[in-house]
């Protein structure tokens, strides 16, 4: 019981690392650290709209990763005591 659940563990932490060094991805070759307020800069707002959108998503599925994978290394280390 507490290999399936170690498994899980491990490939829902590779996961959340992944999408972590997604977000950093996004954040360096996307994000412009410079807010664009004027008429004439339409296009640079548009492109930071975007770049807002896919990290507002991206944190989501982060967040929800993180939870379930401290969840699943709780149950994985707790199958493992039992068993011990």
């Amino acid at each position: 019981m507490a290999v399936p659940l170690f498994t899980t563990f491990c490939l829902l932490a590779v996961t959340t690392l992944a999408v972590a060094m997604g977000r950093v991805l996004i954040v360096r070759f996307k994000g412009d650290e410079c807010l664009h307020l004027l008429d004439s800069d339409v296009a640079l707002i548009e492109k930071q709209k975007v770049a807002a959108r896919r990290l507002e998503i991206v944190d989501v599925c982060g967040k929800t990763l993180t939870i379930l994978t401290i969840l699943s290394g709780i149950a994985a280390y707790s199958a493992w005591w039992m068993r011990a």
